[in-house]
């Protein structure tokens, strides 16, 4: 702002800023090329900026306006606006006003502690009550009943190592070597 040179015109009230004649206030250049005259800021503002200006636009009266009670009678009912359906997927929920309160929370099943209705102890469930199974075990062999069989796990295949590249051979003379050095290799280990 400062680096630039801009040329002003005190007569026609312009400057190549632009600001000045934009807003009516005074710009930077506008000011140091008025000090430099050595004249008064003041006398080159816009009259709108006056307060004198300010004062005649509230010397004539301003009259209240009239209320509802005073207004004249219709004949014919008004109508809304027609209603045009908005882009986009609708609003679910309301929008609430600055002072409505939000409702509480809904109880979520995951936050809830898990009881189970035997042993009725925070943290315990099926698969880690020591209650339970200690006593299902217990019958089983009371009863006679033998215990549950367990099902064997299906064979896991090993997976390749990620740091292993699967490599591509791309040229015939590539495959010709590699072929001939397998077959060197086997033939002399046997």
């Amino acid at each position: 702002m400062y680096g630039n040179k801009h040329a002003v015109d005190l007569d026609m009230h312009t400057c190549t800023y632009k600001r000045w004649q934009l807003s009516g206030i005074l710009c930077v250049h506008a000011i140091c090329a008025i000090l430099a005259k050595k004249f008064e800021p003041s006398l080159f503002v816009d009259n709108f900026l006056l307060p004198s200006t300010y004062l005649d636009a509230y010397n004539p009266i301003i009259y209240h306006i009239i209320g509802d009670d005073d207004w004249e009678p219709m004949d014919y009912s008004i109508a809304p606006p027609p209603y045009k359906k908005q882009a986009g997927k609708p609003k679910m929920k309301r929008t609430k006003e600055p002072g409505e309160r939000k409702a509480p929370p809904a109880p979520d099943a995951t936050k809830m502690p898990e009881n189970l209705y035997i042993c009725k102890q925070n943290g315990h469930n099926k698969k880690g009550c020591p209650t339970i199974k200690n006593h299902s075990s217990e019958e089983s062999y009371k009863g006679g009943k033998a215990p549950k069989k367990q099902h064997a796990k299906r064979a896991v295949i090993p997976k390749r190592p990620k740091n292993v590249v699967r490599q591509t051979i791309t040229s015939r003379s590539v495959w010709k070597k590699r072929k001939q050095a397998a077959g060197t290799n086997s033939s002399g280990t046997a």
